[in-house]
């Protein structure tokens, strides 16, 4: 998913990648604002991304040695990125089938790191190999939270297990418990004792009944019963805590090895063919029981296994098999002359055989245990031992001359004795380096709080020898650099501050923070005259609001009080000087809403009045006028709309109905007191047309004598040739009949004032 050189949210550098699968990837990264790198875990489920944020949360505060907990979960891009401390020396994958001596102490801090857990109510949940890591210092690092719950939290069958490592109860989705870390951690204690897993081949299923753990080198068998005591299905049967665990792991450790191993007789050859065994191999295996790493390691390490060997038994050819062949002397016994001469010489004794097999062994275990120590012992002079451990790097540098002195006399067996002394007293000195680190840091920050420079960088350079990649030292040698133009720079902020040029003194504080972040009177001077400059600034908006509001001008108070909360949002004064503005504001439109409702009655827009007192109202209820005349207001705008109706509908008056609530309404409109000339002018509009609907219109209709008329609302007339009618304004219906006729219908619209065409109507249809 993501490639070398990457950038990840604007902070880190991908370099390599260091292991992961479809769902997540682990990554190694620079960070260079820092100058030191990291490890980055990347994945694109967001879900899973977050849960596991939120399970990290009960780390906070935890600070175990043993713990190798992220540092920050943050969010770039689709991509959920958990910042952690990198672990440069890898994970304990790497001691698979190697003597217990070498990764038992490692065991016993695992150990410890889950009773720390366990204490405090929490299951680790995916204990293994690959998630435990080994630190620069040779420290191992429990890692990888994404499984952490509190002891009791239920599991979902989605939950993502390790098959080789769960336990009987995490199969069953039954709540954590610390009985799930101790089974898995027996099966780490089996898989590092056995080279595999316990119960690991290409044809077993996780979770089937497993065999015996067999040990690749000898191990007390101690360690072995403790691992399956770990692995059985019962949570009672298994050991009571880790710190059980731990105890025993520790009492396997300062035991000595049971059995010593014999120096061996070296046999040689029935014959030249039989010199170097062409397919000698190492007991001890590497195998990884994970099949990705199978896939992704075997080759590569098959190859470079089989190269070392070829070279390694060529090199023994050379070196051993001419001294295998050259006589031996015999031994030199003192004499005196007398003696020498009286008695006769002893016959010298038969060369020892050579086994070359054993030889070859011995010489690979020595070399695979100098190679360790060497590389550790180096590193630990590169980190400037000498200066703050000179006795232990001196001693440790004469056992390992003493190894290489035995390993060139081909006593392979004799040196691993002072090499594996000299890695038990690494392992205190590398202990020692951290405290060394501490002491440095504390040196340098001594002097940077006293001001002085030099002490402050000679410090921390020893800091970065013993940590090259330390924060704190790069952080402090980048302050002590800058100390004395930080300091420089205070002295001239002080005296602009006691000058009271407050603005150029804090100038002066940014640019001295800009040198060092972590200068504490930097940081103070900043917001101290930060703070001065603000209440200045918050003064003169108050000043200009409270002139505005003086002055009736409400926009600009209102534009000086944002600017006064922008700078200080909780200042007190902020509530009385924007009560004051919203009370003059309200007066304001409170004022002008009757202004408009009084100018609206006198131009008889009496829905217009009615809106405005409605708004005046709205912003003082306790007004009595005003509701009074919205009362009138409301009853004339009424009343304007009936006349306004009638006037522009006429016709709507030819009913009776209508006609009479129309006098009605007329009769009110004449009763209003002092009429404007709108309303005397709708009064004299509807007179008018109420005049005219009242009075009626001659009409006249026509037939054949034979047709029986009728006029709806008025009543049959009969059969006739013409008939005269006097009929008001309106929509009138005839209707002829004739007896074998079809009927007729005629529609009669009658208008005031004139008289319509005379209308015919007979049925001349036959049926």
């Amino acid at each position: 998913m993501f490639a070398s050189g990457t950038g990840i949210a604007d902070r880190f550098v991908l370099i390599r990648r260091l292991g992961g699968g479809a769902q997540a990837e682990v990554w190694e990264a620079h960070e260079p604002a820092s100058g030191g790198k990291v490890a980055l875990k990347l994945q694109r489920d967001g879900a899973r991304a977050r849960a596991v944020e939120a399970q990290l949360e009960a780390l906070r505060g935890s600070a175990h040695p043993g713990l190798l907990a992220p540092r920050e979960c943050l969010r770039a891009g689709d991509v959920d990125v958990m910042v952690m401390p990198l672990a440069e020396a890898g994970d304990l994958s790497a001691l698979r089938g190697r003597g217990y001596r070498e990764f038992l102490p490692k065991l016993v801090q695992v150990a410890q790191a889950l009773a720390y857990l366990h204490d405090r109510g929490l299951v680790h949940g995916d204990v293994k190999a690959s998630n435990v890591l080994v630190d620069s210092q040779g420290n191992a690092r429990l890692a990888d939270f994404a499984n952490l719950r509190a002891a009791g939290a239920p599991r979902a069958a989605s939950d993502p297990i390790s098959p080789w490592s769960a336990s009987p109860q995490q199969r069953g989705c039954e709540p954590a418990q610390a009985g799930d870390d101790i089974h898995a951690f027996g099966a780490l204690l089996g898989e590092l004792l056995a080279g595999v897993p316990p119960g690991y081949s290409s044809e077993a299923a996780p979770g089937a009944a497993r065999g015996p753990i067999v040990p690749v080198q000898p191990a007390p068998g101690r360690l072995v019963e403790l691992a399956e005591r770990c692995l059985r299905p019962s949570v009672a049967e298994r050991p009571a805590s880790m710190h059980d665990v731990a105890v025993e792991l520790a009492g396997a450790l300062q035991a000595p090895p049971g059995g010593a191993v014999a120096a061996p007789v070296l046999t040689p050859p029935k014959s030249a063919a039989d010199a170097l065994r062409a397919n000698w191999q190492r007991a001890a295996t590497n195998d990884a029981p994970d099949p990705e790493q199978l896939r992704r390691q075997g080759f590569r390490s098959g190859l470079v296994v089989t190269a070392a060997v070829g070279l390694g038994l060529v090199a023994l050819a050379l070196f051993i098999v001419p001294a295998v062949r050259a006589p031996v002397p015999a031994p030199h016994v003192a004499a005196s002359a007398a003696s020498a001469a009286s008695q006769p010489a002893e016959p010298a004794a038969p060369a020892a055989p050579v086994d070359l097999e054993a030889l070859a062994q011995q010489k690979s275990v020595a070399d695979e245990l100098r190679a360790g120590v060497s590389a550790r012992l180096t590193a630990l002079v590169t980190a400037d031992s000498s200066s703050w451990a000179a006795a232990p790097t001196r001693a440790a540098q004469e056992q390992l001359a003493a190894a290489d002195a035995l390993m060139q006399k081909r006593d392979f067996t004799g040196a691993l004795g002072p090499l594996r002394e000299l890695q038990r007293a690494l392992g205190a000195l590398e202990a020692l380096r951290g405290s060394a680190l501490r002491s440095a840091l504390q040196r340098g920050q001594a002097a940077l709080d006293a001001n002085q420079s030099a002490p402050a960088a000679a410090a921390f350079a020893a800091a970065l020898r013993i940590a090259p990649n330390d924060a704190a030292a790069l952080r402090g040698a980048r302050r002590a650099a800058s100390l004395d133009a930080v300091n420089a720079r205070l002295a001239q902020a002080r005296q602009l501050e006691q000058q009271g040029q407050i603005a150029a003194a804090g100038a002066v504080y940014r640019q001295a923070l800009a040198l060092d972040a972590d200068a504490p009177e930097a940081q103070r001077g900043v917001a101290r005259t930060g703070d001065r400059l603000r209440d200045d600034q918050f003064g003169r908006a108050m000043a200009q609001a409270y002139t505005a509001l003086n002055a009736g001008h409400a926009a600009q108070a209102q534009a000086a009080l944002d600017e006064a909360r922008r700078l200080k949002p909780a200042a007190p004064e902020l509530a009385q000087a924007t009560a004051q503005l919203a009370a003059q504001g309200a007066a304001a439109q409170l004022a002008a809403a009757l202004a408009q409702a009084h100018a609206a009655e006198s131009a008889e827009r009496w829905s217009d009045a009615v809106t405005q007192y409605q708004r005046a109202l709205a912003l003082d209820p306790t007004l009595v006028d005003a509701r009074r005349a919205l009362e009138i207001a409301q009853q004339r705008a009424q009343l304007s709309a009936e006349l306004a109706a009638l006037i522009a509908h006429p016709e709507r008056a030819y009913t009776d109905a209508v006609y009479a609530a129309a006098q009605a309404t007329l009769q009110r409109a004449r009763g209003v007191a002092s009429p404007g000339p709108l309303l005397s002018a709708q009064v004299e509009q509807v007179a008018a047309l109420l005049g005219q609907a009242a009075t009626p219109v001659n009409v006249t209709l026509r037939s054949d004598n034979l047709t029986t008329v009728t006029v709806y609302r008025i009543g049959a007339l009969g059969n006739f040739t013409e008939r005269g009618l006097q009929l008001k304004p309106g929509r009138y219906v005839v209707v002829g009949t004739r007896t074998g006729y079809r009927d007729v219908r005629r529609e009669l619209n009658v208008l005031p004032g004139q008289a319509p065409p005379a209308l015919q109507i007979q049925c001349v249809e036959p049926i």
